[in-house]
């Protein structure tokens, strides 16, 4: 005779629990702290001159990737380390750029790139966070 602990219909619903569970939650801007000042790597981009246009970055809340930090960079230049629900502010000149986020250590994200245009005294916010099937994202966001 087979004993069966859990019926099909159980087993299905921890499965999708557990998947639900994976995404990160955003995060506003105004509740995301600000990074450490020794994990700012470029302190050029901490400088704002005139016509610059300033860029918010925050990393989502949630369980996971928060093993690891995310390095933010625009073109291909490290600006700081986040750890979850942090936030980087910044500024870069008016033009073409590439935004990318990457994990640090041994967590396997890999790098993640959008490109933004900026204009003259622009301010744009993006977040990083990591999807149900735990993909990393890095998008334009409203909060």
């Amino acid at each position: 005779m087979r004993f069966n602990m859990f019926s099909w219909e159980a087993y299905l619903l921890v499965s999708i629990l557990l998947l639900n569970g994976c995404a990160t939650t955003a995060v506003s801007t105004d509740d995301a702290k600000n990074v450490p000042a020794e994990r700012i790597i470029s302190k050029f981009a901490q400088t704002k001159n005139p016509g610059d246009a300033t860029l918010i970055v925050k990393r989502d809340s949630g369980f996971t990737g928060s093993g690891c930090n995310i390095v933010v960079y625009l073109d291909g230049k490290a600006i700081a380390e986040l750890d979850t629900r942090e936030k980087v502010i910044f500024y870069a000149r008016p033009g073409e750029h590439i935004l990318s986020a990457k994990q640090t250590s041994i967590c396997v994200a890999g790098l993640k790139e959008v490109g933004i245009t900026l204009k003259e005294n622009d301010k744009k916010t993006y977040r990083i966070g990591f999807g149900g099937n735990v993909d990393m994202s890095i998008n334009a966001t409203a909060f």
